[in-house]
Formats: C-alpha cells, structure tokens, sequence
C-alpha cells in the first residue's frame, strides 16, 4: 500500500464560517477525511511521517496514545480506529491545527478523543504510547521529546517519524541520548519512523536538554534595542527570530507610525516586539497582540512583564483578527507569520488582508512588511484599492492601505478567505 493515496480535496463549510478543505486519504489500511485550509502546515497533503507511524505502530485496544503536534489530525483519526477514541489525546500549539484536528474526528465520525491547545506533559498522562511527527527545529524537537518523557509511563513507547530533509535522523540522536538507543523501523519516502521506550525513573538531561528554552518554565533571553530603549524580550524553540529582531521587523518599526488615540492589533506578534514598541511610543493607545500559536503567546506575555507591559498590552491566543470577532481597530500592523521559509500563495494574502479589512474601522489603516516577492502588494490593492510603500529594502517592502469605506473594493478569491 502506498505511503498515503492521491488526495482528494473538496470544499465543504462547517460551522462558526469557517471553509474547510478535506482531503481524502488512505493511513495504515483505513479511509480518512482529514480537514485542512490554507495556512496550515503542508495543508495540501497527508505527509509521509503520519503513514510511516500509522504502519509501523501497533496499538492495541484499551491502549492510550498521545499524538503531538497534531496537525490537521490525520493520525489522529488513525489511532481512534486501532484504540478506543476516548483513549487518544492529540495537541498542538498551533490554534488553527487544533481546529482542524477536531474537525477531522467529526469527519470520521470519532466521539470522545481529546484535542487541545498545549504542549505535551505530565497531565496529558501516563500513556502508553506517544506518536511524536517532527517539529520544526532541534531544539523545538529536544523540547517535544524532553516533555514526552513526562507524559509516558516507564515502559511506554515513543514513535518518533520525519522527513531526512527536515532533520530526522539527527533527531534520532537526541531521542537515543535521552530515551537510551532506538530501534529505527522504517524509511520510506524520504522519510524514516524509529521507536523508543521511556526508562523508568527521571531522565539524565544531556547538556543540550539542560538549556533555558527547552527545559520546563524557562526561557530564552535577548535583547533588542528600537528607539534608543531596550527591550528585554523571551523566546522560545519555534518562535519566530529567536536569535535577534529580524530585518523585515526592524524595517516596519522604523516606518510605523501609532496616533495618540489608536486601537492597535498586531497581528502574528511573536514575541512581542512591534506591540510593545507601539505601547512605548504611544502610551495612550490601546494595544493587543494576537497569534495563533500558544508558544508565542508566552513569550509575549513574559517579555510584556519583563519590560513593564504586562498591565498595558492584552495577549490573546487566537486565529488572527478573527479572534477579535466583533471589535474594531485603527490600525493593524504585522509581520505575517505566513512567510517564515515558506512560500505564499494568493489566497492566503488574500484570506488575511480580508479579515483585516473586516476589523479595521473606516479610515482605519493596515502596515505590514513582506518579502518583495510575495503578493500582499496585490492582495492590498484588491481589497483596499490601495497599497502604499512605506520602506523597502532589497529583501522586504513596508506597505501601508487605509480602509475608506464599510465594503472591501472587490472579495477575496475562491477559497481565499476562510471567514
């Protein structure tokens, strides 16, 4: 049987607006519906690592099973077939995967699985076995596999699948210092699934473990300096420039301008750096931050207290201006999560150029910095008629649209905005 078969996509709308995609797919023996919109991770397809856990684990029913990061839920859905579904837990820290997970279960008909928001831990167990898909990034990965220590019992099992290019056998490596040596199943598809048993007693950290970042409550710490005044920021594996404020950041600070009496939504906010330099330069503006990804929400919140913030700027986990459904804001400004690496199709530009026009008040205004090459400049001008640069390099453009009227000049394309 093929890793996973040919996806079939169809559009169907579910509750709350929201447009999901489903893909049509065959994991380990069963047909699945697997929900999934632009924007996700690999949104298109089912990714080897998912049917190389799905053919090489055996789960036997009554056995409890942890899957993170979830996904769109594919090998969620899975698990429930080869276990009871109250026995499977999935999570992510991605919001929108979480939605999709959950969709997948009511797609497949699974009632009693758990999906939610978290990284993996102690309260998430003891389990039985735990699917880990590698996340992006080593450090990322040594802090899944230091947490699913907490959450397995002595004995349990650990599949831990990836992509070679994404780094999986390095990976493996760190699993086996942790967990001690793995046995390495499968590699098939670029790809490779490998198995560990978690020790009995508490591991003995190798010193790559034992650093702020991926040990339990703790963070990274750096600093960047905008205005002539320091901030002291918190990051974590997965947040975005971790090692430094990136040049496309910089450059929108550099051109961004915040009124006196402004109600401004950063969008994407990481770990807080364009909300807090908002708060500073206008001390009476009302400031929020949003993203989509609970590993960012804390870093933004540890930086807002590190800095003074904690009282003046409010943090919310949640799915870009939507998740502010029902207020209004002067100005939305972003460095959109949607290009770290990865490149950007039209309807994602479009989807939330969309929905922050539906969230600005008229006059309100949208400043965002892009990489040149990808197509807010056009999305702009589609919905708000306009899109002026602001500041540009060789490598980003600052662009700038004011909302001058209650109706977007034309609507997104089909399957672009989701809301």
């Amino acid at each position: 049987m093929p890793l996973a078969e040919a996806p079939i996509i169809e559009n169907m709308a579910t509750g709350m607006e929201t447009l999901w995609q489903y893909i049509t797919t065959g994991l380990g023996g069963r047909d699945l519906r697997v929900a999934t919109r632009p924007g996700l991770p690999s949104w298109e397809e089912v990714e080897a690592p998912n049917a190389l856990i799905a053919a090489q684990a055996r789960l036997s029913p009554g056995e409890s099973v942890l899957i993170c990061p979830c996904g769109h839920g594919a090998l969620g859905a899975w698990a429930c077939g080869e276990t009871f579904p109250r026995l499977v837990r999935e999570c992510d820290t991605n919001i929108l995967a979480v939605e999709a997970a959950r969709a997948t279960l009511q797609a497949n008909g699974y009632a009693g699985a758990t999906v939610e928001v978290a990284l993996p831990g102690a309260d998430q167990g003891p389990v039985d076995v735990a699917c880990l898909l590698l996340p992006k990034g080593r450090d990322l990965t040594r802090l899944y596999l230091l947490r699913l220590w907490e959450a397995l019992r002595p004995g349990g099992r650990l599949y831990l699948a990836g992509p070679n290019r994404g780094g999986i056998k390095p990976a493996i490596a760190d699993a086996a210092a942790l967990y001690g040596e793995g046995l390495t199943l499968a590699y098939k598809g670029g790809s490779r699934v490998a198995l560990f048993y978690r020790p009995e007693g508490q591991p003995s950290l190798p010193a790559d473990f034992a650093v702020a970042g991926v040990r339990e409550g703790e963070f990274e710490s750096l600093e960047a300096e905008v205005d002539g005044q320091v901030y002291h920021l918190a990051a974590l594996p997965g947040v975005f420039a971790r090692r430094g404020l990136d040049e496309g950041t910089r450059l929108l600070l550099d051109a961004l301008t915040v009124y006196p009496d402004d109600r401004v939504l950063d969008v994407g906010c990481g770990y807080g750096i364009i909300g807090m330099v908002a708060a500073a330069r206008r001390p009476s503006a009302s400031v929020t931050m949003v993203d989509a990804d609970l590993l960012a929400v804390e870093c933004a919140r540890e930086s807002l207290r590190r800095n003074g913030l904690a009282e003046a700027v409010r943090v919310v986990l949640g799915d870009g201006p939507q998740a502010l459904r029902g207020e209004r804001f002067s100005l939305i400004v972003s460095n959109p999560p949607f290009h770290a690496g990865h490149e950007v199709t039209l309807d994602i530009a479009h989807s939330f150029v969309a929905e922050a026009f539906e969230a600005l008040e008229v006059r309100g205004r949208l400043i965002l910095v892009a990489n040149r090459f990808l197509p807010y400049h056009r999305a702009m001008e589609a919905t708000f008629g306009e899109a002026e640069v602001l500041a540009q390099t060789s490598l980003y453009r600052v662009l700038a649209a004011t909302k001058r009227s209650k109706r977007p000049k034309s609507r997104a394309s089909p399957g672009g905005s989701s809301r």
